[in-house]
């Protein structure tokens, strides 16, 4: 795990060089999603973008692009969908949420019962009661549970505090006994 850490802060102290908070904003996703996916190569899993579900048939109606950010295989067969985010907020919340309740259903109609989800994130932007409202939300529609990984050793976000600001560094910090329960997760 010591090389996925050192190339977390590696990401992260290219972030203190962008011109503009776009910019800051582009990277600072892909870090989240960076260290998922060498956490899981770690550990044997694939992990895979843009890998495009159908959904069910509605209505003589369908999609062909359900997603999150990373779903993960063990031998081929997908076994967990991770959203990942640099800040969860109450917006991405309900889409993550939302896409995570659209997955399953697609996949239970495949027989696919055993997926697991989880939304992977540095900070936390959101109230405890809408976190326990959308976990309980997501259990009722879904008969699963949705985990919650807030990576960082700050875990609550201040909109005031940007990642990419280089003095504000510490607060974005691993917390390491957080990265070994995902990985404890993934397995």
């Amino acid at each position: 795990m010591q090389k996925n850490i050192e190339n977390y802060y590696d990401d992260l102290e290219k972030l203190y060089s962008v011109k503009s908070g776009g910019q800051a904003r582009a990277k600072s996703g892909k870090l989240y999603e960076n260290l998922v996916d060498s956490l899981c190569k770690e550990n044997g899993i694939t992990s895979k973008k843009n890998d495009y579900i159908e959904s069910s048939v509605i209505e003589g109606l369908s999609l062909s692009h359900l997603q999150v950010d990373r779903h993960l295989y063990r031998n081929n067969i997908m076994f967990a969908a991770i959203e990942c985010k640099t800040y969860l907020d109450l917006s991405m919340l309900k889409r993550a949420i939302s896409d995570f309740i659209e997955i399953d259903f697609a996949l239970e109609q495949k027989n696919m019962h055993n997926v697991k989800y989880a939304i992977f994130m540095g900070q936390n932007a959101c109230n405890d009661s809408n976190l326990d409202y959308y976990k309980h939300y997501f259990e009722k529609k879904t008969q699963k549970s949705v985990s919650f990984f807030i990576v960082n050793s700050k875990q609550k976000r201040k909109s005031t505090i940007g990642i990419y600001d280089k003095k504000y560094s510490n607060v974005f910090e691993l917390d390491l006994s957080v990265l070994d329960a995902f990985c404890k997760w993934l397995n």
